[in-house]
């Protein structure tokens, strides 16, 4: 199962995306997700929800088939239910 990350004084000084990338358990295709990141970013939530939907995903999903860090922001998915 994937480590979730708290937002503590220390990294919650970052921002935007290097804050999400920090969190983000899957770290691979980092230049094609901050172009991701650009493309959503007039969509994306206040940061702490963001978080929260990473953390809510890395809870539930098994580590294998968590989706590239791009993909799960092209998606949206930080408005999936489950």
């Amino acid at each position: 199962m994937a480590k979730v990350i708290q937002i503590t004084e220390a990294n919650g000084k970052l921002e935007g995306f290097e804050f999400f990338w920090g969190v983000y358990p899957r770290k691979v295709a980092k230049l094609d997700a901050l172009k991701a990141w650009n493309q959503t970013k007039k969509l994306h939530p206040h940061i702490e929800e963001m978080i929260a939907a990473v953390n809510k995903m890395a809870l539930s999903t098994d580590p294998e088939f968590i989706p590239y860090p791009a993909s799960w922001l092209r998606g949206g998915r930080w408005m999936d239910e489950n």
